[in-house]
Formats: C-alpha cells, sequence, structure tokens
C-alpha cells in the first residue's frame, strides 16, 4: 500500500548482466493498481519510498553468493574457494525503521555445519550489512534445542537472531506435530550446547541468563530507565558477595525490598550498616532485585 493507504501489485522487471539469461538483477519495477487496472514503470533509481519490497528474499541472497562466492576471482571460486563465503539454506524477516530486512547466515563454502557471520540485506535497496560473528549456523541451532526436549518430540521453527546483553543469540519457538506453539527455546550463537527454553519469552529468557551466568558469560540485569525512582528507606541488612570477581553490595529495607549495586562503582556504601537511614536512588528490574543509581545517608 502506498502512503494513502491504496492498494498496488509490485512487480519487478529482471535484466541479465551476464550474457543472455545469466546474473540476472532487478532493473526497475511495474507497479500495478489492481483497482483500476493501470501500471506505472518506474527504473530502479526512481522507485517510490513507500515501496518497501524491490528484492525477493531469494535474489537478495543469490546476489550476495556472487559477491561471497566470486570476489577473490572466478579461478579462485573453483580452485582453492580461498576466502569463498555463502549464504546458509534460509532466511528470516525483521523491520527497521520504514524498511524490510532479511538476515541469513554466512558460512563456508567448504560446506561445514558453523557460521562465519551474518548479512542482513535491505529488500528495498538491497543494501547489505555483513556483522562478522562466528557461531552456530541456523539448522544446528535448531537441532540443539529440539534434543533438549527430544523425549517431547517437538519441532523448532527457523530462529531470529537477537542481542542479550550483548551475546548473539537465536530465538525460536518449539511446536508439537499439530503445529501448536508449546515453548520457546533461545540457544548461544558461539556456545550452541547453551540451550534454555520455557514456557514463555519472559521464563526462557530467565534461564538462559542463569545459564550465561553458570558458563563464565558476564552478562547484566535488563533495566527500564523510565522506572527510576526515589525512596528513603531504613537498612534492615547488607550483604557483601562477590560475584565473577566483582564484589556486589545488596541492601534489605524493612519491607524486604532488595537494592544493589556493584562496590567498584560506589565504595562509599562501605559506611553503611544495619540501621541507617537512607535515601536511595534506583531503577526497577525484571528479576526483583533492584539496580542502585545513587545512595544518600540521611
Amino acid at each position: 500500500m502506498n502512503d494513502e493507504g491504496e492498494p498496488f501489485y509490485i512487480c519487478p522487471v529482471l535484466e541479465a548482466k551476464v550474457g543472455l539469461f545469466g546474473a540476472k538483477d532487478v532493473k526497475g519495477v511495474v507497479i500495478c493498481n489492481p483497482c483500476d487496472g493501470s501500471s506505472t514503470y518506474y527504473d530502479l533509481a526512481d522507485v517510490p519510498t513507500w515501496v518497501d519490497r524491490v528484492y525477493d528474499g531469494s535474489l537478495a541472497q543469490k546476489k550476495y553468493d556472487w559477491y561471497g562466492q566470486l570476489s577473490g576471482g572466478y579461478i579462485n571460486s573453483k580452485i582453492g574457494n580461498k576466502g569463498c563465503k555463502m549464504t546458509t539454506d534460509d532466511y528470516g524477516y525483521k523491520t527497521i525503521d520504514d524498511d524490510l530486512w532479511i538476515y541469513t547466515g554466512v558460512t563456508s563454502v567448504n560446506g561445514d555445519e558453523s557460521n562465519i557471520g551474518f548479512v542482513m540485506m535491505n529488500l528495498r535497496t538491497c543494501e547489505s550489512r555483513y556483522y562478522e560473528i562466528a557461531g552456530a549456523e541456523e539448522y544446528s541451532a535448531m537441532a540443539s534445542a529440539e534434543g533438549q526436549v527430544q523425549h517431547l518430540g517437538y519441532h523448532a521453527a527457523f530462529p531470529s537472531l537477537i542481542n542479550i546483553d550483548g551475546c548473539p543469540t537465536y530465538i525460536m519457538v518449539l511446536k508439537d506435530d499439530g503445529g501448536l506453539v508449546k515453548l520457546y527455546a533461545l540457544v548461544n550463537v558461539e556456545k550452541y550446547n547453551i540451550v534454555a527454553t520455557g514456557a514463555s519469552q519472559k521464563e526462557a529468557l530467565t534461564a538462559y541468563r542463569k545459564l550465561l551466568r553458570e558458563n563464565g558469560i558476564a552478562v547484566s540485569d535488563v533495566v527500564n530507565e523510565e522506572l527510576e525512582k526515589q525512596k528513603t528507606v531504613i537498612i534492615k541488612d547488607i550483604q557483601y558477595i562477590v560475584t565473577q570477581g566483582d564484589t556486589v553490595v545488596y541492601i534489605t529495607d524493612e519491607q524486604r525490598n532488595v537494592y544493589k549495586q556493584s562496590f567498584a562503582e560506589n565504595e562509599s556504601l562501605i559506611l553503611l550498616q544495619a540501621g541507617d537511614k537512607i535515601a536511595v536512588t534506583f531503577v526497577e528490574a525484571e528479576n526483583g532485585i533492584h539496580i542502585v543509581k545513587s545512595v544518600e545517608k540521611q
């Protein structure tokens, strides 16, 4: 649809770039109005900005494969394959601003079961963005998630790639034979033996963060800056706990609310003790242990 909500068919026009039929690429689009039957052709540079899909996902993949296999020369693509790479078998979709993108893994042409990176491609402009992240390719991650619940016989859907606390992570749903969603699964891209499942995304995320900590991967608590609050409390208990080499101070007030802050961020916490009255500025965290921004003794 255009910006006025009118429907249109978008029909890419292909042109061979090599010989008579080889390396077909988009040269323009025909925009057809299904209401009155009128059609207008636009060259690629003149396509209206409201058109969000000029390139088919398979063509975008193919164009990247040409680059990945031929950038070192035609002979190298046939003999040696030095530096040659290609996209994996499938792709997913992401919407960024008003544009539709596909994302897929990039692997060596030698055919191993790991990715050397990921590429995102804009289906309107065919702009490509490559991210060098080594790890499991999508189907290996799906198999890893299915193995976690093999006794249930669930099947993994094609995953999405997300960022959790700086860790590239696959997220996918696990379905039964009837196609009903039963569980959510999170699989670490770089260490795909780290798999967490849950009946909800929040449950799976909590289990995943716990696994990351157990495997020595530092994670941060997810906070909502809009929930920053300030209150005056009386300390009932204060504990110093070493976690992954960092001393964290946990403060419990008389209502059993818990607040924490890294001791390295605020060494003045050493002056606090049970019974002290403090004004604490904090941000509510998903796990219920609030993140301290500042503490002032009253």
